[in-house]
């Protein structure tokens, strides 16, 4: 289907140094948010009054509003997932009503195209899906009539099919991130009987999946997550209807913090992370609108009103600028963008001089260079793609002076081979990681 009209502009409010537009006055359920390579919002999101599944997009100040698919919008939890591949082409995840399957629609030569992904029971509720640099999709996604959770990757000629896991899974919300070797990482929750529950973590590596559980709790909603260069998950969540938690792994445990407790129950949340690694973090509280927090240099929270009222779903965004978006829905679709004047304060925590590596690109040999923080740098490493450490630096921290060098040898004293190499810096609470290219 490929019928679309132009909706202008509308800013209704800008609050607390947020710019919100309504982008549909028409469509409510489940907003997803995506960016293109010019910092560009894409939105899929169902209207309930209409039956379809709709995808706007912001081109030349309008507002390009295209329906998609047609499906039944009954549950409250989200019914499509939308990602751009590498081309800025919109792929929308979606459950189909009609057929009760799981479909994935692709802009294709000024149409919508649709392919189904898995029609084995109901299944496709709560999609979750992302796109790899070699164009691959992988969704993952709930089914009701097994009530498990599935992981499929393909694209438009053919689809594998994963079930990861059949214990008690709630069938609400996963959420999917890729690592820097395009291996899969998810989160979801299972209950435990009694109102209690626990958050789950799902990782495949090597043609294997891993599982593990942490926080057990009451009443725990499922979240969202986002993997760091070194390809560690960060999950944020809630529990007890009021509390939003967000746990890392360290590469040995799982750190669970407290982001905000509220007196109202949180219904929805998502967690990005900025070029430096710091989470970014969107909820939404029942009657307290729509809210932003980040975490400081110095471990805490800080946390800001988006908006006021009553919201659903919430999808978060950060441009190459590491400038926050957001779309959200009522019975209308918003968008919302922080202004850039208000979030360089942020961006000072990391200039860009804070470390800088010199050659770069490099054949022989890289300086590193920090700017007067190298007695706070706790650990300096060096990562291949795969997240494999290459060789630990932090001895070198130790000398006198505000620079180290790299021989481009490994552990055991080989020349690494040419191609990207990831130097990871420790400070604080927060890793600063630069990227380092290696020649012949």
């Amino acid at each position: 289907m490929s019928r679309k009209f132009i909706i202008i502009i509308i800013p209704i409010i800008i609050f607390a140094q947020w710019q919100i537009q309504i982008v549909d006055t028409h469509g409510g359920a489940g907003a997803s948010l995506s960016l293109d390579s010019q910092g560009n919002p894409y939105i899929s999101y169902g209207d309930p009054d209409s039956s379809f599944l709709k995808c706007a997009q912001f081109s030349n100040s309008n507002w390009n509003i295209m329906i998609v698919d047609s499906l039944i919008v009954r549950y409250g939890w989200p019914i499509a997932s939308l990602c751009l591949d590498k081309n800025n082409i919109p792929l929308i995840a979606h459950y189909y009503e009609d057929n009760e399957d799981l479909r994935v629609a692709f802009w294709y030569d000024s149409t919508w195209g649709i392919t189904t992904v898995d029609s084995s029971g109901r299944t496709g509720f709560s999609p979750s899906i992302i796109t790899d640099t070699a164009g691959t999709l992988h969704i993952s996604y709930f089914t009701r009539d097994f009530y498990d959770l599935r992981y499929s990757y393909g694209d438009t000629s053919g689809w594998a099919i994963d079930v990861i896991d059949t214990a008690n899974i709630r069938c609400s919300l996963s959420s999917l991130d890729l690592d820097i070797s395009s291996n899969p990482h998810i989160t979801y929750i299972q209950l435990l009987g009694n109102s209690q529950g626990c958050v789950k973590y799902a990782k495949k590596q090597g043609g294997t999946w891993y599982t593990a559980s942490f926080d057990s709790n009451e009443t725990p909603l499922p979240g969202a997550i986002a993997t760091d260069s070194l390809s560690h998950p960060h999950i944020v969540y809630s529990v007890m209807h009021s509390i939003v938690k967000y746990s890392h792994w360290n590469g040995s445990e799982w750190i669970i913090e407290e982001v905000d407790s509220v007196p109202r129950q949180v219904t929805c949340v998502d967690i990005a992370l900025d070029g430096n690694g710091i989470p970014h973090i969107v909820y939404s509280i029942d009657e307290m609108g729509i809210w932003y927090a980040y975490k400081t240099p110095g471990g805490s929270w800080q946390k800001e009103q988006v908006i006021n009222g009553i919201f659903g779903q919430v999808s978060l965004a950060l441009d190459r600028t590491d400038t926050p978006h957001i779309a959200f829905h009522d019975n209308r679709t918003f968008y919302a963008k922080r202004s850039q004047t208000n979030i360089e304060h942020r961006k000072s925590f990391f200039p860009e001089n804070l470390i800088t590596v010199y050659p770069n690109p490099t054949r022989t040999i890289v300086g590193i260079r920090f700017s007067g923080i190298s007695n706070d740098i706790k650990a300096l490493s060096v990562f291949d793609v795969s997240g494999r450490v290459v060789r630990n630096l932090s001895a070198l921290l130790f000398n006198p002076g505000d620079a180290v060098n790299w021989d481009l040898c490994d552990e055991c004293g080989y020349r690494v081979e040419p191609g990207v190499y990831f130097l990871i810096a420790k400070l604080g609470t927060m890793l600063i990681n630069r990227k380092i290219i290696v020649v012949r």
